[in-house]
């Protein structure tokens, strides 16, 4: 996808009532959506006609019976359907990014980026530890992703480790929505502590 303009950034913006983090537009002046990690990492372009994209996704989520709170702005999925989002709420706190689970009732998600650029490179190097290593070794060394996380067959737990590596500041335990199943005022509660 081509850039997105800073005028349709700030057009999001108006359209979601709340301000982007800087990570978030300085990525999207890069690549205005896609999909990278053999479709792992999809991004949905900033506005569309269509009900996928970051000013429309929320709400659209909303419709179809997924409880998104009013806080989180969705900007894409993990590839399996799992909405993605940054957690924007009116007063200022950390831009944490929450993964929401096909759970369908309030406890459903589960934080896997304290900022954008955690959650890309914890998701970066989960996924590239999963081709032929011999291709991706550069990928994790320009990441730093430690030797004792370099397994050579991923798991959850893994994930979690690569988690808590990334985002120092978030513990594995609340990354997965499946077992951590927070809710909204969860989630509130950590990002106002960070």
């Amino acid at each position: 996808m081509p850039p997105a303009s800073p005028d349709e950034l700030d057009s999001v913006e108006q359209s979601i009532g709340r301000p982007l983090p800087g990570a978030f537009r300085e990525l999207y002046q890069r690549h205005d959506g896609g999909s990278w990690l053999g479709g792992n990492c999809v991004l949905y372009p900033l506005q569309t006609d269509g009900e996928l994209s970051v000013a429309q996704a929320s709400a659209t989520h909303r419709e179809w019976g997924w409880p998104v709170p009013d806080e989180l702005v969705l900007f894409g999925n993990d590839g399996n359907g799992d909405p993605v989002g940054l957690w924007l709420p009116p007063t200022e706190t950390r831009p944490i990014i929450a993964k929401i689970g096909a759970i369908f009732e309030p406890g459903c998600m589960g934080i896997i980026g304290e900022d954008l650029n955690a959650f890309l490179r914890m998701w970066t190097a989960y996924y590239l530890l999963l081709p032929d290593r011999e291709t991706t070794t550069a990928g994790l060394n320009a990441l730093e992703l430690p030797d004792h996380l370099r397994t050579d067959d991923p798991d959850d737990e893994t994930l979690a480790q690569i988690v808590e590596w990334a985002n120092p500041t978030i513990t594995g335990s609340v990354s997965d929505p499946y077992q951590a199943r927070l809710t909204a005022d969860d989630v509130r509660r950590i990002a106002a502590a960070g």
